[in-house]
């Protein structure tokens, strides 16, 4: 790796770092998988060595435009992987540790069973989504 490039990777680290939660939860909604989003996000991270970061005006929005065209290419070639399997699939389930991905509960009690049955059920409708439509 260049100087130049490795001189960018240092200055897009902190951008990255925040914009990663947001990131990450965009990302999660186009594929209902939190390590795939992760990956994404730091793979994008990695292709930015070419760009300078100063040269971009408003970041998130680049990096929101950037992680989304990554992950359609990502859904597109994951959709034909899943035309070969067989088994039932079913999305990743909602972690706790990303706040912007858990719906916000006013009683645990009453809402736990709800909000299980909710996530799955967004989860699989937007699994039926294009990636064009997730987007």
């Amino acid at each position: 790796m260049t100087n130049s490039k490795s001189n960018y990777i240092q200055q897009w680290e902190p951008i990255f770092a925040q914009h990663r939660s947001f990131l990450i939860s965009f990302l999660y909604r186009m594929t209902s998988s939190l390590s795939d989003s992760e990956d994404i996000v730091q793979d994008v991270l990695l292709s930015c060595a070419d760009t300078d970061p100063v040269s971009i005006e408003n970041p998130k929005s680049w990096l929101t435009k950037v992680c989304s065209n990554r992950a359609l290419d990502f859904l597109k070639s994951a959709q034909k992987k899943r035309e070969v399997y067989h088994g039932t699939w079913l999305p990743d389930a909602v972690p706790d540790s990303y706040e912007p991905l858990v719906m916000p509960s006013e009683s645990p009690d009453k809402n736990i069973l709800l909000a299980d049955s909710l996530t799955t059920s967004f989860l699989l409708l937007i699994d039926r989504l294009t990636p064009e439509e997730r987007a």
